[in-house]
């Protein structure tokens, strides 16, 4: 009851605060607009194409070649029909374009022909970029002598035989601008809330003598701390489904629930459990504060939606790739891009993490009640 009671008073005292409603506001408007600077600057001078030809007529071959003279050497490689979607989802390529079977087919017969794109979700960014230019690309051969199978000799020809169409294979909004920011959106803007808020919780409360008062209460670490973590996490949950809501309303743009809600109550708990063990171990405010600045900023870096995977070192994308706001992030773009596929390995990480992390705060809490 008495870690009740601490919750209760916790999200009260947090919610008549203004500069608590203030960060509420600021915060998903701050990570769009990070996003937006950062998608600005991509750049594609590493990345990896596939491609899978399921067509070995002349046309086929002639379309790869058509592909490869537009990317330097070692951009583009030829992969298997039954392996590239792992390639995709260990970043290994950054997206693959499909040559159907049927491609020679409708080239003939007049008809549409596809070229089926299928994204990477380890760098969605970079994907959206690449299937932005061989769009355009492909659109400006429309009407021109390439897929004319019986007038090669013209330079242009009527409509007739059209040029073929690159399309995602599970729909085009997987690469959107919209899509590309739902889940820093989504996920960051809880974030945010709730390491700028938990960080401060232990340093405030024992400039104010609460730490004294709950020790005299007879309060044990483990009920202070779990009741910290579940109101700041409380309120990030807050957060992120009203920041998702309103991207769903101004963008259309919607992630599955059932994998949407367990993905924010893991990160908003362990980024709450986070901002408590830096509030604990911190010996002033000073020292709160830089820790708290340097935890949120490489968050921001690890989260794989603000800076792309491919300008990380490798050693420092394997440690970004055990942490939480990367395994969030990934497994909502594999369901956009794969639909339901086994995210286990990315869950057992999480919690994992999750369950070391509020392991810790409960142990830096006593810390932090014993010092008083």
């Amino acid at each position: 009851m008495k870690g009740l009671g601490i919750l209760t008073k916790e999200l009260s005292k947090l919610l008549r605060k203004p500069s608590v409603i203030l960060i509420l506001i600021a915060a998903p408007l701050i990570v769009a607009g990070l996003g937006i600077l950062m998608y600005a600057n991509y750049g594609f001078s590493n990345m990896k194409l596939g491609f899978v030809n399921l067509n070995r007529d002349p046309i086929g071959g002639f379309t790869v070649k058509l592909i490869l003279s537009f990317f330097h050497g070692g951009s583009v490689v030829e992969l298997r029909k039954n392996d590239y979607e792992e390639k995709l989802m260990n970043g290994n390529v950054h997206a693959v374009i499909i040559i159907p079977e049927d491609f020679t087919k409708r080239i003939y017969s007049r008809e549409q022909s596809y070229l089926y794109f299928v994204p990477s979700p380890y760098d969605l960014q970079i994907s959206a970029g690449i299937f932005t230019v061989i769009k355009s690309l492909f659109d400006d051969l429309e009407g021109s002598m390439f897929f004319d199978p019986k007038v090669l000799r013209y330079l242009f020809v009527g409509k007739g035989y059209p040029a073929p169409e690159v399309i995602p294979k599970r729909g085009e909004k997987a690469m959107s601008f919209d899509s590309l920011m739902a889940p820093a959106v989504v996920f960051l803007s809880g974030i945010l809330v709730v390491i700028t808020l938990s960080s401060l919780s232990i340093i405030e409360e024992r400039e104010r003598g609460l730490l004294n008062l709950y020790k005299v209460a007879g309060v044990k670490a483990p009920s202070f701390a779990i009741s910290s973590i579940l109101a700041y996490a409380t309120l990030g949950m807050i957060e992120s489904i009203i920041a998702y809501i309103a991207f769903v309303i101004f963008t259309g743009c919607t992630i599955n629930p059932s994998y949407l809600i367990p993905l924010m109550l893991i990160s908003n708990l362990f980024y709450s459990a986070l901002g408590v063990i830096i509030s604990s171990l911190s010996p002033n405010k000073g020292v709160n504060v830089l820790l708290m600045t340097m935890t949120l900023g490489f968050v921001f870096f690890a989260s794989g939606s603000l800076v792309p995977m491919i300008s990380i070192p490798s050693g420092l994308r394997k440690i970004i790739e055990r942490t939480v706001i990367f395994n969030t992030t990934l497994v909502v773009r594999k369901v956009q891009i794969f639909g339901n596929v086994r995210v286990m390995k990315e869950f057992t990480s999480m919690l994992v993490s999750l369950t070391v992390a509020l392991i810790g705060a409960v142990i830096s809490s006593m810390y932090a009640l014993r010092r008083e």
